[in-house]
């Protein structure tokens, strides 16, 4: 009798610190340890006015997950125009638009589209320049919308807009099937008119002259806001929803400085306290994981004796 109640104490015990460590410990669950590791994704069309089509968010991936498993977990495969090429696998065509928008390019990009459009066809051919392209709701924004130059007479290939993806702002040798994050890695699908020059990816001296910010950081934080089970209490003051909403459009606004990017990011961080998760994963995940291990072990010995 003794010994039963002895036992029934600590299991008492033990689920007593399981229980405060659940509450003390943001993101303590088990659909927390089930992942291998968490990124933050983002899908922009900054490119032609559409900003944000799907805003930032921790997605968690198992070992062994490309940047296809997670964009298709990301955004849902209703959402995705995708194809299986029998040589290229894996092939992003386009993404659902999930609410309308008014196409609008930058001017920036503007004059370097005029540019180009005269230096490859010595005319100002601005036709060139589809602004009637998909921007409505349930449409898709797919490859060579917006912008499709087909010289064939030139001898050269189709060129035009699409879907690029970078991982911690660099881009890979590998298709997003072929390509394999690590925890804490930031994945964000931008959409190109000019094969990634005009989105800071390519190699063309007349598009790096307008230069590019690195937007990593921002994803990161905004989408530890909206990945976080507390998000309305994390917003509830006007200075945290204006901060938000102004890291929304600046990560939408191909234009946006570096200095302005750090700015949003500072004056988010401060408004909601910064640092937060509230989502487990990598290390974090094998250390809940191994922490309830050992409570199972613990409870195992005592129903057995």
């Amino acid at each position: 009798m003794k010994k039963s109640l002895k036992s029934s104490k600590i299991i008492a015990i033990v689920l007593a610190i399981t229980m405060m460590f659940a509450l003390l410990v943001p993101g303590f669950s088990a659909s927390a340890a089930d992942f291998d590791g968490y990124v933050a994704i983002s899908v922009d069309a900054g490119s032609v006015g559409a900003g944000l089509l799907y805003a930032p968010q921790l997605v968690g991936f198992y070992a062994g997950e490309s940047v296809a498993d997670i964009t298709v977990r990301f955004v849902g495969a209703g959402n995705l125009d995708v194809t299986n090429h029998q040589l290229y696998g894996w092939s992003l065509q386009g993404f659902k638009i999930p609410v309308s928008f008014t196409p609008a390019l930058p001017a920036d990009l503007a004059a370097c589209i005029d540019y180009y459009t005269e230096m490859l066809d010595d005319t100002d051919e601005p036709e060139l320049l589809n602004t009637s392209g998909p921007s409505t709701a349930g449409q898709f924004l797919r490859d060579y919308d917006f912008f499709d130059l087909d010289f064939t007479s030139w001898g050269m290939w189709r060129m035009g807009s699409g879907w690029m993806f970078t991982v911690n702002n660099q881009t890979t040798e590998e298709g997003a099937a072929a390509t394999f994050p690590k925890d804490g890695d930031v994945i964000r699908w931008q959409f190109s008119l000019f094969w990634g020059d005009d989105i800071g990816m390519g190699w063309d001296m007349v598009w790096n002259n307008t230069p590019r910010a690195n937007k990593d950081a921002l994803t990161m934080a905004v989408a530890r806001v909206n990945s976080s089970p507390n998000k309305a209490q994390i917003l509830s003051s006007p200075a945290a929803q204006s901060a938000y909403n102004a890291a929304l459009a600046s990560l939408g606004n191909l234009s946006a400085s570096q200095n302005a990017v750090t700015s949003a990011l500072s004056t988010l961080n401060s408004a909601t306290g910064g640092g937060f998760t509230n989502i487990g994963g990598g290390i974090f995940a094998q250390f809940i994981d191994f922490f309830r291990r050992i409570i199972d072990w613990i409870l195992n010995i005592f129903r057995w004796n």
